[in-house]
């Protein structure tokens, strides 16, 4: 038994024979306090959905049993609107579309109205339609959502991997591509093995100067494995409490991190957290990174990473209780740089987590980027092609 990756887990063994009954009790107990974070998976699929089984009732279920705090649903050519009463009015539900443009790439977009649902035909839809001009179709309308690209290396349906964009320089020869979303999926559940190819496009496109934001989300279609909520975001729950827009004014700012596992905390300079851009011109950033995680979940390194070089390499210490590491570190710049916090183990989180086709899912955090100014002008002046 287990409620989400806060608490501990449970064991009980049980044999029946046919017609016998007995009560298994399960104690759990919380053993990382969130401490101002909520939980937040931005894409499950509904059955009303083409490719999905679970009804948005057992998804929204799923989530509350995860301890999640909000859940967007993305069900391809729909948009699929929760009523108030969907899991009694305990989570937050989002309406949302995922378009996918042939031998192109998938796209979430969120939050949505039904009135501004993209059908995948038709002369209003996403048939034939070039990436930039199903962003700006999108972001014309009253919502202005958050387009966020779905498992960007997923075979004939990965943007990244249509678009052909080098994993050497972060660049591409199609003129179709276009940098211009604000999400990028770098981990799912049903393409864990990509996750580390992703995670080189978005550092290229973090030295590009592009500000687009790391998510993690499960792309649950049902509630066994690879469900709902591992990974997902833990996004400042400041402004948050049932409120969509303090969620969508959260993931604007960068102010979240994706997690299978570890709770993160991350400073620079006292003040300076995720989506921020700082002042440090004295050659010096005073980083500050907390790790803790539940007693399940093995957390064996910790990095800090500069324009997409590791600056900090750091194995994890004894543990005591919940805290796997907590670190203060003078790390040196010479330029502008962006700075991202790693945490990861080689530990299966198997058999509570796995993926849909029985995948491996191992412990990892990953913070959005703190931007350093080091010459002063007020802007970060990107390092380009590494």
């Amino acid at each position: 038994a287990s409620h989400g990756i806060l608490y501990t887990i449970d064991e009980r063994h049980v044999k029946l024979r046919q017609g016998e009954i007995e009560d298994a009790e399960f104690r759990l107990a919380r053993a990382v306090d969130p401490g101002g974070l909520a939980a937040a998976d931005l894409r499950v699929h509904t059955a009303a959905g083409p490719e999905a089984s679970a009804a948005a009732e057992e998804l929204a279920s799923a989530a509350l049993a995860e301890g999640l705090d909000a859940l967007v649903f993305s069900d391809n050519g729909r948009v699929f609107v929760p009523g108030s009463d969907l899991a009694g009015g305990k989570i937050l539900l989002v309406p949302g579309e995922e378009i996918v443009l042939d031998g192109i790439g998938r796209f979430g977009a969120f939050p949505l109205t039904a009135a501004e649902e993209i059908a995948p035909r038709g002369g209003y839809g996403a048939e034939g339609k070039a990436p930039g001009v199903l962003f700006s179709l999108l972001r014309a309308g009253p919502s202005r959502p958050l387009i966020q690209v779905h498992a960007p290396r997923r075979g004939s349906s990965g943007y990244f991997a249509n678009m052909r964009l080098d994993p050497v320089t972060g660049l591409s020869s199609n003129i179709e591509f276009d940098p211009r979303f604000d999400l990028v999926e770098v981990v799912d559940a049903q393409g864990i093995e990509e996750g580390a190819r992703v995670l080189n496009d978005w550092f290229h496109l973090l030295n590009q100067g592009r500000r687009v934001f790391a998510s993690g989300n499960s792309g649950a279609r049902g509630t066994g494995a690879g469900g709902v909520g591992v990974p997902h975001n833990r996004v400042d729950r400041e402004g948050f409490d049932t409120n969509r827009s303090g969620l969508m004014e959260a993931l604007r700012a960068g102010r979240f991190f994706l997690t299978t596992g570890p709770i993160l905390r991350f400073r620079a300079n006292g003040t300076g957290r995720s989506g921020d851009l700082i002042h440090d011109g004295d050659g010096l950033v005073e980083i500050a990174l907390r790790v803790e995680a539940a007693p399940w979940i093995e957390v064996e390194s910790v990095r800090i990473v500069a324009n997409g070089s590791i600056l900090l390499d750091r194995k994890a210490g004894r543990r005591e209780g919940s805290l796997v590491v907590d670190l203060r570190e003078n790390l040196p710049i010479s330029r502008d740089t962006w700075l991202v916090a790693v945490a990861a183990g080689t530990r299966s989180l198997d058999p509570i987590y796995r993926g849909r086709r029985g995948e491996r899912i191992l412990p990892v955090a990953i913070t959005n980027p703190i931007w350093v100014d080091f010459d002063g002008n007020g802007l970060f002046d990107p390092p380009g092609i590494r």
